[in-house]
């Protein structure tokens, strides 16, 4: 983008060394600074602009999000195996993750099996995240995820279809995508 606009600025002394010296640090000039902050602001605030990231943020953010997961999974696993859960307590489940863009999360558990959720991709389109939690034993169990997109006509057309296998003694992860192409990944973990 060619930059011919000039803004005109005024700051103290003190602020100008500052900038100066901050900018000396990053090795820019402190027009550099300037113009990367305001190129920041438009990003984050602009009211029409998408900020694509690029593939490896998304999957860092999305590894790092299950390794919170799982260590928010620890402490209420280790109170249960020490016995300060009652055995009667059924557990629930934490579902969430992504489907492209959008993101999603519900709990699941045997008492509430069945979970339907509705989101929306980039494009505004509406997709429902269909969820059955089916119970084996143990707090353990397998739970079917189905991702719909709907049509004009209100019509649920599947996208994804699936199972994963639930444990209680570690968080289940899902990877794959919809027949679109939207990357799909999802996390369960059981909750306190």
């Amino acid at each position: 983008m060619k930059r011919t606009e000039k803004i005109e600025v005024r700051v103290s002394l003190e602020e100008k060394q500052t900038l100066s010296e901050l900018a000396k640090q990053d090795g820019d000039s402190v027009s550099g600074l300037i113009r990367g902050l305001v190129e920041k602001y438009i990003a984050l605030n602009a009211a029409n602009t998408t900020r694509k990231l690029p593939k490896w943020q998304i999957a860092a953010g999305l590894i790092v999000a299950a390794f919170i997961g799982h260590a928010l999974t620890l402490l209420p696993m280790h109170l249960h195996e020490r016995g300060h859960q009652s055995a009667d307590i059924t557990p629930t489940y934490w579902v969430h993750g992504a489907i492209g863009r959008a993101a999603f999360g519900v709990g699941v558990s045997e008492k509430q099996p069945t979970q339907s959720v509705n989101i929306q991709n980039e494009n505004g389109e509406n997709m429902i995240v269909r969820l059955v939690f089916k119970p084996t034993g143990n707090g353990s169990g397998t739970l079917n995820l189905k991702v719909c997109e709907i049509e004009t006509n209100d019509e649920c057309v599947t996208a994804f279809g699936g199972d994963m296998d639930i444990s209680r003694r570690a968080p289940s992860v899902l990877g794959n995508s919809t027949k679109s192409g939207k990357p799909i990944h999802v996390f369960v973990q059981e909750m306190a």
